[in-house]
């Protein structure tokens, strides 16, 4: 297309990783971690101990939310020397609420070329276990942290009637259900999915049902990642 910037012969392939089993990782994505020019994550710690455990320790840069722009302007000179670039992040897909959202738009507008290896996804989990109607859904994603801008993001959404689809932290999650609960009421017809850990061979926990009833159980439930649906109306 006419003004459009060269194509680069680099392929970077955005890979999704398992949310909690190991064993949802793909014979592709397997495939690609292991034989690429370079890899790029998002935190040292997981990856490093992910990569171990399916049996390919190898050297990787990381690209997040503290990178800054000298950060990018490096990370894309070594890119441009690569053949194959696979990037991922902590679990399931890139793009999804982390680093990507600003990594790959800046790799698009420097002319590379993207392919997606699918795999396991939060979202995808949610939308299938919840039993809720997902025509339409609307995917909220990442809240705000200060509590009266979030609330007044929920009622937003709230007001569309769509099935709701919101990421949190493993250390905030309690907070938007409290949220919820206020905004709905106790009386409410729209129903609520709780998905903590999904996948994870040991520790998954999902709860669905009125949210009045969600609220006595929540100072009891752990500190690990979490999905949260809203029936819509």
């Amino acid at each position: 297309m006419t003004g459009s910037k060269p194509k680069s012969s680099v392929k970077v392939f955005i890979i999704s990783l398992p949310i909690g089993n190991d064993g949802d990782i793909s014979y592709r994505a397997k495939d690609l971690l292991e034989k690429a020019d370079l890899l790029i994550g998002e935190e040292s710690k997981f990856l490093s101990a992910f990569l171990k455990r399916i049996g390919i320790p190898r050297q990787f840069v990381l690209y997040n939310e503290h990178s800054t722009e000298q950060d990018f302007h490096e990370l894309l000179r070594t890119i441009r020397n690569s053949n194959t670039v696979a990037f991922v992040s902590d679990a399931g897909l890139p793009n999804l609420e982390d680093p990507g959202r600003s990594l790959i738009p800046k790799l698009y507008d420097a002319g590379l070329q993207m392919e997606f290896c699918p795999g396991a996804s939060s979202l995808d989990a949610g939308l299938a276990l919840c039993g809720f109607s997902t025509r339409p859904f609307t995917f909220v994603g990442l809240l705000p942290r200060e509590p009266d801008i979030r609330k007044k993001e929920l009622s937003k959404f709230l007001k569309l009637n769509h099935t709701l689809v919101i990421l949190e932290t493993p250390y905030r999650y309690k907070k938007i259900v409290e949220d919820l609960y206020q905004l709905l009421g106790k009386n409410s017809n729209r129903r609520i999915f709780l998905g903590l850990h999904l996948t994870h061979p040991t520790e998954q926990w999902m709860y669905r049902g009125a949210i009045d009833k969600l609220l006595p159980e929540l100072e009891k439930l752990p500190k690990v990642p979490p999905i949260i649906l809203v029936e819509g109306k």
